[in-house]
């Protein structure tokens, strides 16, 4: 709580108010679901009155908060943008008109995007199952909110989208350099007449992981292991590896080496089946791998290590892994398929200079991914700050009138 500003109900600042409509055949609804953790609102499909169960819809209005009373804890809460006046949501969705005098609509979305509410909303919600406990609007008007002057609350909102373009700016801007990392490598990889074309299992050795058991939980060996969670797009994600017995011959079958690539063998998305990362010994001792992954290793003097990996993330990113894997659920590429593949093989000094591009780009990558994580943080840290009146806001106002060399508004335009 801000030791400068009042703490109020939101029961004070905003009052239930929801406009029904009966749903009438043939009439054409646009309809809106709540993101959560504050994240906004999103399109759905349209429907037609005469082909859903709904009776009553809810219409939503510019300026209003919007609640999904169900799960209430993931934060599924928001103000309604000019954007989606006029759409509509069920009667699971409560709105509620905000009182203007006293707060600014586009101070409460900041609000919504905090986990102080959330958990306040979590701690409101009634019924005995956890993911059908609901909160009503009574419970949610409840709930106290620090509540800062409205000048005050126009500056935070102020800067806080000042913030969110410069981290839209970066987001569409990561964007672009993946795209172009991407084209990059299918340019590599196109069929080329000048160079051998050869079985996967010809130019790499292709490994199944062993697989994960019971009786593998306890044992004189308990070695660490990587599993498909571990492995996304070009990166490896080590905060949680668990571990399992493997015998010391088990563990010069299915220990890692440096250069080693590591192939989403099985889950159940297609998009995202056959996601691959380089191991570099990121950590030290014997690490193993489980039989959602597939390992590639390059056969000396056929292939590079860092060859196989840019080919393996083409083979993603192109679908070639997606159109051999199998199943239905839980899909498969299976190291049989996989060894079947056709794989450009051109001389190692082609692969070096080839592959010394590549690398290129994916540092840049990286480094615009570390960039946009890097202006998340600060996002968060800037609104937990303002929020809880830890910032000073003036000064900061100030200061970003006189770079922009206007007022809030011309300001904000200036910036977008």
């Amino acid at each position: 709580m801000s030791e400068r500003w009042p703490q109020v109900a939101l029961g004070e600042v905003a009052n239930l108010d929801v406009e029904r409509v009966a749903v009438a055949s043939g009439e054409i609804y646009r309809i809106a679901g709540v993101l959560n953790a504050g994240r906004g609102l999103f399109a759905r499909d349209e429907i037609d009155g005469a082909s859903t169960n709904y009776s009553v819809l809810h219409r939503l209005r510019r300026g209003q908060l919007v609640m999904r009373k169900l799960t209430a804890w993931e934060g599924p809460i928001t103000v309604v943008p000019q954007d989606f006046d006029g759409y509509f949501v069920s009667s699971e969705f409560p709105t509620f008109t905000l009182d203007n005098g006293k707060i600014e609509p586009d101070f409460m979305r900041l609000v919504c995007q905090t986990p102080k509410l959330w958990e306040a909303m979590k701690g409101t919600s009634t019924g005995t199952v956890q993911r059908r406990k609901r909160v009503n609007p009574a419970a949610l008007l409840a709930i106290k909110i620090d509540l800062p002057p409205l000048h005050e609350q126009r500056r935070i909102a102020d800067l806080m989208r000042a913030v969110d373009v410069s981290l839209e700016r970066a987001a569409v801007q990561g964007k672009r350099i993946r795209a172009l990392g991407r084209s990059l490598r299918a340019n590599v990889f196109e069929p080329r007449d000048d160079w051998e074309r050869v079985r996967a299992s010809d130019a790499m050795e292709i490994t199944m992981g062993r697989q994960r058991s019971p009786k593998h939980m306890h044992g004189d060996h308990l070695v660490p292991y990587l599993r498909a969670a571990n492995v996304k797009d070009g990166r490896l994600i080590l905060e949680d590896v668990l571990a399992m017995h493997f015998t010391p011959a088990e563990q010069a079958t299915f220990a890692l080496t440096s250069g080693d690539v590591l192939v989403t063998e099985g889950c159940g998305s297609l998009s995202e089946i056959g996601a691959s990362a380089q191991w570099h010994e990121e950590r030290e001792g014997t690490v193993c791998f489980q039989n959602t992954l597939l390992r590639l290793r390059a056969h000396e003097q056929v292939t590079r290590p860092e060859f196989v990996h840019q080919w393996a993330r083409w083979a993603y990113e192109s679908g070639q892994f997606a159109d051999i894997a199998s199943g239905t659920n839980i899909f498969h590429i299976g190291s049989t398929r996989a060894a079947s593949m056709d794989v450009p093989v051109p001389p190692l000094t082609d692969q070096d200079r080839l592959v010394a591009s590549l690398v290129a780009s994916d540092a840049v990558v990286k480094r615009a991914e570390r960039y946009l994580e890097a202006m998340k943080e600060l996002r968060r840290a800037t609104l937990h700050a303002f929020l809880s009146a830890t910032t000073e806001i003036g000064a900061l106002y100030d200061r970003f009138l006189e770079e922009q060399g206007g007022s809030a508004p011309t300001a904000l335009a200036v910036a977008a």
